[in-house]
């Protein structure tokens, strides 16, 4: 019975599917040869590809493909194992049904990831390295499958480069196996950001241990794996058009992905990448530029690389490359020398992909000539242009790799390094941003923290020279030591163009003034100045720049300010008021010192500082004043409110300060007899600008529109020496010292106002007795004189000399003080004349009793006699009887005129007569005022402090007489205009 061909063919299939599922390759080679017509080449790589285990060696089949591959099949020997028997048992019909029931699988399907393939051979090899894959996970025996059919199609190279190659270096060559290999199927739907990083995450895991491999990656495994993006994104465009098929023309052209964009899209995950990478570890991405050349540097392995890219599309990934190198620069977290000198690094061989030119090297940064960057590129950035996410962006100025970003990163990197070298370091992104966007406010707040922290990190003068340079270069980028540029443009470009160079000058006197007086005895030591002397050599280089040179770079009015402000803070800042010690020191140390004549000519003219080259400096002269007053106020004990200790700050912030003497005299037991020194604190007070007198505000802004813009010194000296003269006959007073008071009084406080300007005596009616500018100018005189005189004397010490001292003072009261005091200052004088009369009688009275006794009466009487005596004769008795009366006649004739009472007109009418019997040194302030008879009055001696006293005629002078007469001696011209009395003439 014949068979029919279906049956045949059916049963040829069966035995080749039996073939290869036992393995049998050259039996199944010796079939495929006999049966060409039914085994043809598609059919065959089903089988093997549905059949054929893929445990089997790819050396057993590699001969058959490769023959199958050439269309020139080749019968092979006999196998030398028996081949399997073919079921010729099956009838037509079962035979035909198991081979319709095989199922073989398909080499292209419709979703298939590789329908772009023609090519049946790569086809099957492709499929069966998925296959191997999955059942044994051998990625050499893929390799082994696939070398030698690489050349074959374009596709399967490109497919093998993207492939196994980098899997096989991944899982294998560059880490050791791991539990959880990649698989091939997986591997190939890697796309975009995740695959780059699932590649390079090996890598990352290493550098957290110290080694960097990242370089290596993307040279062997990311590279690779990118040599099939093209293909990836055209299967990814071709799907999308399959399930997009209701889309319209414009959008289909839309889905075109051109060249260009299909090899920027893989490399700019890359370098998105590498710039997480910096913001996580800028050292490991460093690294990673400094030894991958970028897209251009890929290994290939022995594939080769066959892909070939026009010039454009070199140039666009080189230049990605070199932006994301840059960007790297700005996200640098570090401020160690290190990290700027791996950013120069870095941007140098940005530079050198691109054949841009080599930025300058780091060393001698402000000597370079050629670092000069125009303001126009400024201005074309953006605060957004330093965003994380803007970085890589193509139109980003700031990144894009040219000239003149990588001379502005540069520029930055250079400006980075000395800010840290001076203390204040910065990232390159703060520098930047500090350069483009920074406002002037911010830059002279960098400037101010920068030079706050020079003090701590300068130790010598060459130093500060280099530092002023540096903070020079860094305010134009451009600055060089001949001084060019001295006084900026507004197209300078440097964190600190903002501010003119006279005020960076002028902060750069200020650091330097307050570092002289800290570190500069560290340098000199005790070998060669004495140690009080070491911080006057740190002021060298402040005279010598400002001071000395040709040019000078601040003016000569703002040096002398600045010089004094840093003086005056110092001296603000001081916690005791010695100018040996602490912020006075420092402050006195700008100053001529008179130990500057014993030390070193050379030294001498630092140690001078600036008051040398400022002689006729008014401000100088203050501030050597107020520092000589306030160290002499350092030797006494000195607290202000709620216990708080005297500090200087507190003479320049009191409205007062003379009333800080007063303090002094309070709370230091006896300090007012060291009177000529707290008036030299006062009179220095005075000369440091401080007003002599106490005055309200607007007292003083009424005598500011009287008088001169210039008030006369000596005047201010005289007025400030009475003021502490009265505080210390207070301090007296109060510690029940009036000896001392009086003594102040009588030889301290001379009324030569009074007697300069006798308008304003009381010779005259005062224009207004009751304004605040009424009171007459020897306005202390006599509030001293009346606040000695009304002070009360303990009974122990009552004598009559002590009353007639106070009715002296309280006369010279009468005669300066103003009208309107002079009810209560005669209360006062009657008060203690009345005091004065009880003593005269207590002394009468005593004195009675002693001449009593004296005069034995008790004797006379003859209760009492001696042994061996006389008995007085008639004479003697007679003589002792009559002189009783004569004594109490003169007692009584005395106590007649103590008693008698004098009218005001007699007090007028005898005062001027009476006041020029006086020696009361003050006796010149009258004689202005009255006339010449009084005045020869006046040259008629007579002792205030003998007992009695004859007149002209040889009569005998009572001291109450005396007293009294010196009083309305000083009151006959002062209140004749009250009882409406002639002014007496003047001569």
């Amino acid at each position: 019975m014949a068979v029919s061909p279906e049956t045949v063919k059916a049963r040829i299939i069966l035995q080749a599917v039996q073939f290869a599922a036992a393995a049998q390759v050259d039996s199944l080679h010796q079939l495929i040869a006999r049966e060409t017509d039914v085994l043809q080449l598609e059919l065959v790589l089903r089988i093997l590809l549905t059949y054929l285990p893929e445990s089997t060696e790819p050396t057993l089949y590699i001969d058959l493909l490769q023959q199958l591959g050439n269309g020139n099949l080749l019968e092979p020997p006999q196998p030398s194992v028996p081949s399997v028997q073919p079921n010729n048992e099956l009838s037509a019909e079962d035979a035909r049904h198991q081979a319709r029931q095989l199922h073989l699988l398909a080499l292209a399907e419709t979703q298939d990831l590789h329908a772009g393939c023609t090519d049946h051979l790569s086809l099957f090899l492709i499929h069966r390295a998925r296959k191997i894959d999955t059942e044994t996970g051998s990625v050499l025996a893929i390799q082994q499958l696939l070398e030698p059919f690489i050349d074959r199609d374009p596709y399967l190279r490109t497919w093998t480069i993207s492939n196994i190659l980098p899997l096989r270096r991944l899982d294998y060559e560059y880490y050791p196996p791991i539990d959880d290999p990649f698989s091939l199927e997986a591997f190939e739907k890697l796309e975009g950001r995740p695959a780059i990083d699932s590649l390079l995450s090996p890598s990352a895991r290493a550098a957290s241990d110290g080694s960097t491999q990242s370089a290596r990656d993307l040279r062997g495994i990311v590279g690779p794996w990118l040599y099939g993006e093209r293909s990836r994104k055209r299967r990814k465009t071709h799907h999308g058009r399959r399930r997009s098929s209701l889309r319209t023309s414009r959008f289909e052209e839309q889905d075109t992905v051109p060249e260009k964009e299909e090899l920027h899209t893989g490399w700019s995950d890359v370098n998105d990448w590498i710039l997480d990478l910096a913001l996580r570890d800028f050292s490991a991405a460093a690294n990673t530029i400094e030894q991958w050349d970028g897209p251009n540097d890929v290994d290939y392995d022995a594939y080769g690389d066959d892909e070939e890219l026009d010039h454009d599309i070199h140039g666009t990934l080189a230049q990605q490359y070199a932006q994301a190198g840059l960007a790297t620069v700005f996200v640098a977290s570090g401020t160690s020398t290190t990290t700027f000198q791996t950013c120069h690094a870095v941007i140098r061989k940005t530079a050198r992909l691109l054949g841009l030119h080599d930025p300058p090297a780091l060393e001698g940064a402000q000597e370079s000539s050629d670092s000069k960057l125009s303001r126009d590129y400024l201005d074309k950035l953006s605060e957004i242009h330093l965003l994380h996410n803007a970085l890589l962006r193509p139109d980003n100025p700031l990144t894009f790799a040219d000239n003149t970003s990588i001379t502005f990163a540069s520029l930055v990197i250079r400006s980075c390094i000395l800010f840290q070298r001076l203390g204040h370091a910065k990232t390159c992104k703060a520098a930047a941003a500090l350069v483009a966007f920074g406002r002037r406010e911010e830059h002279m707040e960098e400037l101010h923290k920068t030079l706050q922290k020079i003090p701590v990190r300068t130790r010598d003068n060459g130093s500060w020279a280099e530092v002023r340079q540096q903070i020079l270069w860094l305010r134009d980028w451009q600055y060089e030591a001949s001084g060019a540029n001295i006084n900026g443009e507004e197209t300078l470009c440097g964190p600190f163009s903002k501010i003119k160079r006279v005020d960076v000058e002028v902060e750069l006197l200020r650091a330097l003034l307050r570092a002289s007086c800290t570190s500069v005895q560290d340098i000199l030591g005790p070998y060669l100045l004495p140690r009080t002397d070491w911080h006057y050599a740190g002021y060298t280089v402040a005279v010598h720049v400002y001071c000395t040179e040709d040019q000078h770079p601040v003016p000569d009015d703002l040096l002398e300010t600045t010089v004094l402000s840093v003086a005056m803070s110092f001296y603000d800042g001081a916690s005791n008021g010695n100018r040996t010690r602490g912020g006075v020191r420092k402050a006195s140390e700008m100053y001529v010192s008179n130990s500057l004549q014993s030390l070193n000519a050379d030294i001498r003219p630092s140690l001078a500082a600036f008051q040398s080259y400022f002689p006729a400096s008014k401000s100088f002269s203050q501030a050597k004043a107020l520092i000589e007053a306030t160290h002499s106020m350092s030797f006494y004990s000195l607290t202000l409110q709620h216990g708080v200790p005297f500090q200087p700050v507190n003479i320049r912030a009191s409205k007062d300060p003379m009333s800080l003497i007063g303090k002094i005299l309070e709370q230091n037991p006896r300090s007012y007899t060291k009177l000529d020194d707290l008036i030299e604190i006062g009179q220095s007070l005075v000369k440091a600008g401080f007003d002599s007198t106490a005055q309200s505000e607007a007292s003083a802004r009424k005598q500011s529109e009287r008088e001169s813009p210039v008030r006369d010194q000596n005047t201010r000296l005289a007025e400030c020496s009475r003021r502490i003269t009265y505080m210390a006959i207070e301090a007296s007073l109060v510690e029940k010292d009036f000896d001392t008071a009086y003594s102040y009084i009588i030889n301290r406080l001379s009324p030569t106002v009074a007697t300069s300007q006798p308008e304003t005596s009381l010779t005259q009616e005062p224009a207004d007795s009751n304004s605040e500018d009424g009171s007459s100018e020897d306005d202390i005189s006599w509030r001293a004189a009346y606040l000695a005189g009304r002070s009360s004397t303990p009974k122990s010490e009552t004598t009559l000399r002590r009353l007639e001292q106070r009715l002296e003072l309280l006369s010279l009261a009468l005669l300066l003080a103003p009208a309107s005091h002079l009810s209560e200052m005669l209360q006062v004088w009657r008060a203690v004349e009345s005091d004065l009369a009880a003593q005269l009688a207590r002394e009468a009275a005593e004195e009675d009793r002693w001449d009593s006794k004296g005069d034995g009466s008790k004797r006379l009487a003859g209760s009492i006699t001696l042994p061996g005596g006389f008995a007085p004769s008639a004479a003697d008795t007679d003589q002792v009887a009559n002189q009783k009366p004569r004594r109490q006649s003169r007692a009584t004739a005395a106590a007649a005129n103590e008693e008698a009472p004098m009218g005001l007109f007699d007090v007028a009418r005898g005062a001027a007569q009476a006041f020029s019997k006086n020696a009361f040194p003050l006796r010149g302030a009258a004689s202005a005022t009255t006339s010449p008879v009084e005045g020869a009055a006046r040259a008629r001696p007579l002792s205030m402090g003998s007992d009695s006293g004859s007149d002209g005629k040889g009569e005998r002078v009572r001291k109450r007489d005396l007293v009294a007469n010196a009083v309305t001696g000083g009151l006959a011209s002062g209140i004749g205009w009250v009882i409406g009395a002639p002014a007496p003439p003047k001569t």
